[in-house]
């Protein structure tokens, strides 16, 4: 297979690219699904491909093809070639690539059990019995669970004589259910909702996520749900959970610190950001307790790798640090606008697709305080955790985010539940107002597997190390 990576770049050579990278990818994956105990569904699928970018000049072209033989490789690279040209000859605006360095390399995820190697049916027997614990319940109406699994290679060369081979390898699952009393409907997830929680592991990371241990938690949880009373509607202190601060810094810190958005390059889908180049190094993004990374060295994050997609080093860096804004995620493609290098941020979800500013691992990095004691100290609030719904302008400044699970504080302690509750914010102040980040006994690594960017769309696993957090002057309420 790697021979048919030189034959594209010998390709692009003879017809006198400026530069040019071809990236093979495989992917496996496996999706087993069981619902309300009975098995609804295993699927896989597996796919391979060659993607080809070719520059001339400034102007790139990509073209990809599944058809393996040397001669559709060679006319996907001509292709390649050609939407280059045509670019330059219609005049149309470049950016100022600039490729990285010649490198070498290899990545491989360390894993104790391929998931791949455990049978079907030690699968589907760890959901159904999951699924019927929850069941004995008669308010549920329906439980699901489901476990996913995926193994990814690349192997990425490019005409300055780069060599990389990465292999990742992901697991995951989530459960959850769904009751219904006085025809309201409540649900509750482990150990998160929208796909539950994923890591760059092997099995045994299933098996510390311990479905069976944690069904009768989830139990007790819906049923004091549907007695609960509706969230009530103020200005509060919040402290927020680790899931839900994982969704808090996607939406509100990484998507407006990707570089394309900034310079309107993401706007037909995705949007922009209210955040602006020039205020690196004089914008007060958040309180000064709140430090937020950048980080593709994370071991078992969705957004670890050694090299991105164009062949950049993974790297570690403060995006906000003591709440000032330092930094954002760039490409070969975006760092070049602002005179400086890439911050190996470019990933494509598959063969058939460019690298685009993604985000890697962005973490909030933990504070001094456990999770009692940021409790302790409020005399009046609510506890939020686990996401059900979100809502963010196209500007990532005004958001709205509906939770699973509230729970007032009175006098320093947690309290009665409360369903349906909601808040909202303007990013900047919402972030000011942080008083207290958790120590690293409240931080959770959590695997997203569904963040959407790009046109074509394009699917990433990206990752977020986030404990818990307090807020203050925070409009809660019930979730509409």
């Amino acid at each position: 297979m790697k021979e048919l990576l030189y034959l594209a770049l010998d390709e692009l050579s003879f017809l006198k690219a400026s530069y040019g990278e071809a990236r093979l990818v495989e992917i496996e994956e496996e999706s087993i699904k069981v619902k309300n105990g009975v098995l609804e569904s295993i699927t896989s699928s597996q796919t391979k491909g060659i993607g080809i970018r070719a520059f001339i000049e400034n102007y790139s072209g990509f073209a990809g093809t599944a058809n393996l033989s040397p001669k559709k490789v060679k006319e996907a690279a001509r292709l390649a070639l050609a939407i280059a040209q045509a670019k330059k000859t219609a005049g149309t605006k470049a950016l100022p690539f600039q490729p990285p360095e010649k490198k070498s390399g290899n990545f491989k995820t360390n894993f104790v059990i391929d998931p791949f190697e455990v049978s079907l049916n030690q699968k589907v027997n760890l959901l159904t019995q999951a699924s019927r614990l929850i069941q004995k319940n008669k308010l549920v109406k329906l439980v699901q669970a489901s476990l996913k699994f995926s193994r990814t290679k690349k192997t990425f060369l490019n005409l300055l004589g780069s060599e990389i081979n990465q292999t990742f390898l992901v697991s995951g699952g989530e459960i959850f259910c769904l009751a219904i009393k006085n025809n309201e409907m409540q649900k509750r997830s482990y150990p998160a909702a929208h796909g539950g929680n994923n890591r760059q592991a092997g099995y045994e990371f299933i098996e510390e996520l311990d479905f069976l241990g944690e069904a009768e938690r989830l139990n007790e949880e819906i049923m004091a749900l549907l007695k609960a009373p509706d969230c009530p509607a103020k200005e509060t202190t919040v402290v927020i959970g680790s899931n839900q601060m994982a969704l808090q810094v996607h939406e509100s810190v990484g998507h407006p610190l990707e570089l394309d958005r900034l310079f309107s390059l993401e706007v037909s889908l995705a949007g922009r950001s209210f955040v602006k180049p020039e205020m690196v190094g004089n914008f007060q993004y958040a309180s000064p307790l709140v430090n937020i990374e950048a980080s593709a060295l994370v071991p078992g994050g969705l957004g670890t790798f050694a090299y991105d997609d164009e062949g950049t080093p993974g790297q570690r860096y403060l995006l906000i640090e003591e709440g000032w804004l330092k930094d954002f995620l760039s490409s070969c493609e975006t760092a070049p606008l602002l005179n400086l290098s890439s911050r190996g941020a470019a990933r494509a979800e598959s063969w058939n697709r460019i690298p685009i500013v993604r985000m890697t691992n962005i973490n909030l990095l933990p504070g001094e305080k456990s999770f009692e004691e940021i409790i302790s100290e409020v005399k009046d609030g609510i506890y939020l955790e686990t996401n059900r719904s979100w809502s963010i302008d196209d500007q990532r400044i005004n958001f709205q985010f509906g939770v699973e699970w509230a729970q007032e504080i009175k006098k320093g302690k947690l309290g009665k539940v409360f369903k349906n509750a909601s808040y909202t914010g303007i990013t900047p102040l919402f972030w000011k107002n942080c008083t207290a980040v958790g120590n690293k006994n409240s931080s959770i690594l959590w695997g997203l597997l569904n963040c959407g960017k790009g046109d074509p769309m394009q699917i990433m696993m990206v990752g977020h190390q986030t404990p818990v957090a307090r807020f203050e002057k925070v409009e809660i309420g019930k979730r509409k």
